[in-house]
């Protein structure tokens, strides 16, 4: 599951984190890994986006990031896990809900203290992409 820092790390180019992050983000395009992003987060990054790349470009990155990722919806059962969490930050609870809903095995993200008490283990992309190399080199 794809929080919204790594993947507007990709779209707007920040540096120093956008190396990891689109490496991860191309892992999902390419198929090594299936990737998620919490169908609030879409709308957040559009927002956010489209404040600093415009209307048209932000409309763009998000289909982008449609054609990559799956998108985990949000329904009833997410909200009231995400209500009944113990996390600070709501939204980080229903991306966490929404990513145990999914089943997925991590959730990406630059703020991993965030996700502390997340049902799901979150990682930094970097850290992420070692757990993932690790885990190739084991299954050869």
């Amino acid at each position: 599951m794809f929080d919204a820092n790594v993947v507007l790390d990709v779209l707007l180019r920040r540096q120093p984190f956008n190396g990891p992050s689109g490496e991860l983000l191309s892992r999902a395009e390419s198929g090594d890994v299936q990737g998620y992003i919490c169908a609030s987060v879409v709308t957040t990054i559009f927002y956010l986006a489209r404040k600093v790349v415009g209307l048209d470009d932000a409309r763009r990155q998000v289909r982008t990031i449609l054609s990559i990722l799956d998108v985990a919806p949000i329904t009833r059962a997410v909200l009231q896990e995400a209500a009944e969490s113990n996390m600070s930050d709501f939204e980080d609870a229903v991306v966490a809900a929404s990513a145990r809903q999914m089943q997925v095995q991590a959730i990406a993200t630059r703020n991993e203290r965030d996700f502390v008490r997340a049902p799901v283990s979150a990682y930094s992309p970097a850290s992420l992409l070692a757990l993932l190399d690790a885990s190739a080199k084991q299954r050869r």
